[in-house]
């Protein structure tokens, strides 16, 4: 059965749509606040040890706005729509030049009808049109959006291309090259950017395959900040659940900020 059709109608209401449970948002809060406060005394440390770990464990955050294409994109023709993303990773760092993470994270993004597609309708019964049909109900893609709740849980390698070099091994900055594979859970929810009732459908599972470009500099020898833009290519169904027509893409590009806590003592390297 068609998954439009087999959508459960719900009432637009105010919820949390990524699901992010409340206890799970405060303990993310307050990692990130315990990470960030000792940071002036840290800084004084610096000054004298002005190295890091090669090799030891980590702990951090991110958070970025991901941009969804499929169907329907993000770039719509009537708005870019921007949504976010919070997450957590914990790593090992191997050497100067490899490190290996585990991540997690939760988010939602949105998406309008593409300019080539802005005047298809869509049916009762889950199929594109080029017109309206008699005696069935539905609505023109331009009167539709998409909210997509998502959930990611993957492994990432970060390979630091500095660290290659000994003139820059032993800096305060990294620049990586981060392939990486995860389990990408996508939560469609469609509904009229007008009156009328979201239509919600149950979450599809994907394999998500991509990779970033990070840069990241340290602030003490435990503290990191960076950067980081990269795409995710999913596998399988359209993530917006939509009809699929024409437009073959269905990935995701995200760009953001990453906060990282290295452990262990003082060491030669970085």
């Amino acid at each position: 059965m068609n998954a439009y059709i087999s959508a459960t109608f719900i009432r637009p209401k105010p919820r949390n749509a990524a699901g992010i449970p409340r206890g799970l948002f405060l303990i993310i809060i307050g990692l990130a606040w315990a990470m960030v406060f000792p940071l002036p005394m840290a800084a004084q440390e610096a000054d004298v040890q002005d190295a890091g770990n090669t090799s030891s464990w980590y702990i951090g955050l991110q958070g970025g706005v991901p941009f969804g294409i499929s169907t329907f994109s993000s770039f719509g023709a009537d708005k870019t729509r921007a949504g976010y993303d919070l997450g957590i990773h914990l790593g090992y760092r191997f050497n100067p030049v490899l490190s290996l993470e585990g991540q997690a994270a939760w988010g939602e993004l949105g998406q309008g009808a593409r300019d080539c597609c802005a005047y298809y309708w869509l049916g009762s019964d889950g199929c594109r049109y080029e017109a309206p049909v008699a005696g069935m109900s539905g609505r023109d893609y331009s009167d539709l959006e998409t909210r997509v709740a998502m959930q990611r849980y993957g492994l990432q390698l970060n390979v630091d291309l500095l660290g290659f070099f000994s003139r820059t091994r032993e800096g305060r900055w990294s620049l990586e090259l981060s392939p990486a594979l995860s389990a990408v859970g996508a939560k469609p929810y469609l509904r009229p950017l007008h009156d009328g009732d979201v239509r919600m459908q149950d979450t599809r599972w994907h394999l998500g395959a991509g990779g970033n470009v990070q840069a990241a500099y340290r602030l003490t020898p435990h503290l990191r900040v960076g950067i980081y833009s990269g795409m995710t290519w999913l596998s399988g169904d359209a993530m917006d659940g939509l009809p699929e027509y024409r437009h073959e893409e269905n990935f995701i590009w995200e760009s953001g900020l990453r906060l990282a806590w290295y452990f262990g003592g003082k060491e030669e390297g970085r």
